[in-house]
C-alpha cells in the first residue's frame, strides 16, 4: 500500500512538474545513492527558447544517461551538444550555483547535487567543511532576500528600470571584490567549492563570506537580481578587448537592450566613475566585446564541428545611440573673408593682403550638428578638429560663452596656400564617430 501511495505521490508530481516546465533530474552520487534534483526547464529562458527539439532532446535523455552511468565522464571526446545545451541551461537558470560545466578531461556537463559528499573527485566539487547543499541553498536563499531589501530601501519612490538596475550594480561593487585567486595560474582546484563559488552567483550574493566573484560570478548575480525586480536580463559569454574571455550581460530597458558589465564597473568594492559612467552601453561601446554564439570557445563549425552538433544562439540587437548627422559651418564676420561649400567641405578664402601687416586677422565662424534642430550640446557632444594640413601661422580659439564658435586667427605675413583641419563629432565619452566628418580648408590667396 506505502509502495502505491509513493508511486501515484511521484506520478502526481510528475504532472504537476511537467505542468509548470520543471524537470527532475535523477543524479546518482558517489556513495550510490539516488536523488532527485527538481530544475525549471528553461523553457521560458533566453537559451533554451532557442534549442531546437534536438537539443532539448539531448537535455532530456544525455544528461541523465551521464549521471546514470558516470564512467561516460571519462571519455576524453567532447560532446559538442551536451556542452551547449547545459551552457544554455546554465545561464538562463544563474540560481543554480551548484550546475557547473566541467573543462577538464572529457570537457561534459556535469550537474551536482551529493549533499553528504565531502571529498574531491572528477564529479563533485568539496562542500565547505560541515556543510549540505541544502544549508547552501538557505544560506543563499537568505541572501538573495537581503539584497533585495537592500536595493530596495535605497531606491526612489517608483524608480523605473533604468534606476534600479544601476542600484543592483552598485550593490554588487559596494559588497564585493574581484576574485584574482580563481583566475588565470592563480586559480586553485576547479573541482573545489571555492572555485565553483567564484563562478556562481552565489559568491556575489552571500557576501561576507569567503568567497568571492569573478566575472561569471558578477554577471548571473546581476541576472538573478534584475530576474527578481522583473527587469529582462540575460548572460552572455564570450570575449572582450578589455578582459579577453569574459561574462557581461545584456539587459533590456524601456524596450531597447544594452551591454552592463559589472565586472569592470566594480573598482576594489566601489564603483569606478568611468566604468559607470558607460553603464548602459550602446552598440557603439559595446563592439569592445564580442558574443560567442555557439556558448564554448572554438566550438563552431569552421573548426572542424558539424553543423548538426553546433547549437547556434541568436542576441538581441543593442541599442544605437542617436548621433549626428554631419557638421556644418557658417561664417560670422564677412568683412575679410569668404565661406564657400566644396563636395563634402568647406573652404573659407582669405586675401594675403588682409593679413600682411600688424597683429593678422581674426574670423569668427560657427560650428553646428546636422540636423540643426537638435540640441545635440546637452546630450554631451562636441566637435573635435585634428590637423590634415597646418601652418604654424594658424590658430583656433573658443569664443567666451558659446562653446560652438571659434575664433580662427591668422597671423601676418601667413604664407599663401591651403591649410586643411579635420572636424569630427565626439560623443559624451569622447567616443570619435569616423561617419560625422566634415574637412575646413583655410585659403589663403595672393
Amino acid at each position: 500500500m506505502k509502495k502505491r501511495t509513493t508511486a501515484a505521490l511521484l506520478a502526481a508530481m510528475l504532472s504537476l512538474a511537467l505542468a509548470f516546465n520543471i524537470l527532475p533530474v535523477r543524479v546518482f552520487a558517489d556513495d550510490g545513492q539516488e536523488r532527485e534534483i527538481w530544475l525549471t526547464d528553461g523553457g521560458e529562458g533566453y537559451y533554451y527558447g532557442q534549442l531546437d527539439e534536438k537539443y532539448q532532446s539531448a537535455w532530456r535523455a544525455d544528461v541523465n544517461s551521464i549521471f546514470k552511468y558516470p564512467r561516460l565522464l571519462r571519455t576524453k571526446k567532447r560532446n559538442i551538444r551536451l556542452e551547449a545545451v547545459c551552457t544554455a541551461i546554465k545561464l538562463d537558470n544563474p540560481k543554480l550555483f551548484w550546475v557547473d560545466w566541467i573543462d577538464a578531461y572529457s570537457r561534459m556537463c556535469y550537474y551536482i547535487a551529493p549533499e553528504k559528499v565531502e571529498k574531491s573527485n572528477l564529479y563533485s566539487p568539496v562542500w565547505p567543511k560541515g556543510k549540505k547543499l541544502a544549508d547552501l541553498k538557505e544560506t543563499y536563499l537568505k541572501a538573495l532576500d537581503n539584497a533585495v531589501d537592500e536595493i530596495t530601501a535605497v531606491l526612489p519612490e517608483n524608480a523605473g528600470e533604468r534606476a534600479t538596475a544601476k542600484a543592483i550594480a552598485k550593490w554588487l561593487c559596494d559588497n564585493n571584490f574581484y576574485n584574482h585567486d580563481q583566475t588565470g595560474p592563480n586559480r586553485k582546484d576547479p573541482l573545489s567549492f571555492d572555485y565553483l563559488a567564484a563562478h556562481s552567483s552565489y559568491s556575489a550574493l552571500v557576501t561576507g563570506d569567503r568567497y568571492t566573484p569573478v566575472c561569471e560570478g558578477y554577471a548571473t548575480a546581476f541576472k538573478v537580481l534584475c530576474d527578481e525586480f522583473g527587469i529582462n536580463c540575460i548572460c552572455v559569454s564570450g570575449e572582450s578587448e578589455y578582459n579577453g574571455r569574459h561574462i557581461w550581460n545584456y539587459i533590456e530597458i524601456g524596450g531597447k537592450w544594452y551591454l552592463v558589465d559589472v565586472t569592470n564597473i566594480d573598482n576594489d568594492g566601489d564603483s569606478s566613475a568611468y566604468w559607470f559612467s558607460k553603464f548602459f552601453m550602446n552598440n557603439f561601446e559595446a563592439r569592445y566585446y564580442t558574443p560567442d554564439p555557439y556558448l564554448g570557445s572554438g566550438i563552431n563549425p569552421d573548426n572542424g564541428y558539424g553543423d548538426e552538433l553546433c547549437a547556434k544562439f541568436e542576441f538581441p540587437e543593442l541599442y544605437q545611440k542617436p548621433s549626428p548627422s554631419g557638421i556644418a559651418f557658417s561664417l560670422i564676420d564677412t568683412e575679410k573673408a569668404e565661406l564657400t561649400k566644396s563636395g563634402s567641405g568647406y573652404v573659407l578664402t582669405v586675401s594675403a593682403k588682409d593679413i600682411s601687416s600688424g597683429s593678422g586677422v581674426n574670423i569668427l565662424i560657427s560650428e553646428s550638428f546636422l540636423p540643426a534642430s537638435a540640441d545635440w550640446l546637452k546630450s554631451g557632444w562636441s566637435i573635435k578638429r585634428y590637423v590634415v594640413k597646418e601652418s604654424r601661422g594658424i590658430g583656433f580659439a573658443s569664443y567666451p560663452g558659446d562653446a560652438m564658435k571659434k575664433q580662427i586667427q591668422i597671423a601676418a605675413n601667413t604664407p599663401a596656400g591651403e591649410y586643411t583641419y579635420r572636424f569630427k563629432a565626439a560623443d559624451s565619452q569622447n567616443a570619435i564617430y569616423e561617419t560625422c566628418t566634415v574637412d575646413l580648408t583655410i585659403k589663403i590667396t595672393e
